[in-house]
């Protein structure tokens, strides 16, 4: 059942069990599209008994493996490698619609610490805001509440999406919503503030980091902000079966390039819809002269 073998699997995905997986090999040729993994059976079934906390809960074993998402019982199973845009439509849809909008472990009730940030810069409620791997969070509709009239959702996720346009009712039509991979958007304006709760933490591959930072200093306008939240270095190594990287308040600037002035970090300990605690490093930058 475990003899060593390449799997079928979407075009530049790699699985692996754990986040130590070492013994398995796996290459990635110059053609990404070619990338393949090799699971050697001792490795294999000394990975499922390990496994590996993701710090949202889930607990579970692989029984069998799928092209695209994992079947499992009792140990976590972690996406590695370059994703396709249609994994990851797939993946959030899927985890969107399994879980719904209140039970993902992201999910807040308020977003206090956006709210707190966003009060910070005395914005004009006219000036366009953008959400970006907005998903179903609540920020959009406090963001109405108090009187914006330009705000953006963005997500891969057409699910989590629709569950947000359904609880804003009639209101979801003051919003223009963006149903895209964010790495492979093309901005058409600029925004005078840019918030993102944790999609950036989800970009391991340093490639997809570059493009997110040519597009956040594409679209920020001069003068605007740019609010970013991930994991900290103490938090989770993974969420919804994919890895994640964990930054301090330093490393994230880093990441953000010259382009980008801090003007305050903050540290939020997060407390999922099952319990778990899950801490936020958190970064307000100003869009200064690159």
């Amino acid at each position: 059942m475990f003899a060593a073998a390449t799997m079928n699997l979407p075009p530049t995905l790699i699985l692996a069990i754990g986040s130590q997986l070492r013994s398995p090999s796996w290459r990635s040729p110059s053609d990404p599209a070619q990338s393949t993994v090799t699971l050697a059976p001792s490795s294999l079934k000394q990975q499922c008994r390990r496994g590996l906390s993701c710090g949202d809960g889930l607990s579970t074993r692989v029984t069998q493996w799928s092209p695209h998402l994992l079947r499992a019982e009792e140990r976590e199973v972690v996406v590695v490698g370059t994703l396709t845009s249609s994994f990851r439509s797939r993946h959030w849809n899927e985890v969107y619609a399994a879980t719904g909008a209140e039970r993902v472990s992201w999910f807040q009730p308020d977003p206090t610490v956006s709210l707190e940030l966003i009060d910070r810069l005395h914005l004009d409620r006219r000036q366009p805001v953008i959400d970006v791997g907005g998903g179903a969070s609540t920020l959009v509709d406090r963001l109405l509440e108090r009187g914006h009239i330009d705000v953006t959702v963005l997500d891969v996720s057409a699910h989590a999406l629709g569950l947000a346009q359904r609880r804003l009712a009639d209101h979801a039509q003051q919003v223009h919503w963006e149903t895209v991979d964010l790495l492979q958007w093309t901005p058409t304006r600029r925004f005078a503030l840019w918030h993102d709760r944790a999609v950036f933490h989800f970009l391991t591959d340093p490639h997809d980091r570059v493009r997110y930072r040519e597009l956040a200093t594409a679209s920020v306008t001069l003068g605007g902000y740019l609010i970013l939240a991930t994991f900290s270095p103490d938090g989770p190594e993974c969420c919804s079966r994919l890895p994640v990287a964990r930054y301090s308040a330093d490393e994230l600037a880093e990441q953000l390039g010259a382009g980008f002035t801090s003007v305050t970090t903050c540290r939020e300990h997060h407390h999922t819809p099952t319990g778990v605690d899950q801490p936020f490093t958190w970064l307000l930058m100003h869009r200064t002269e690159t």
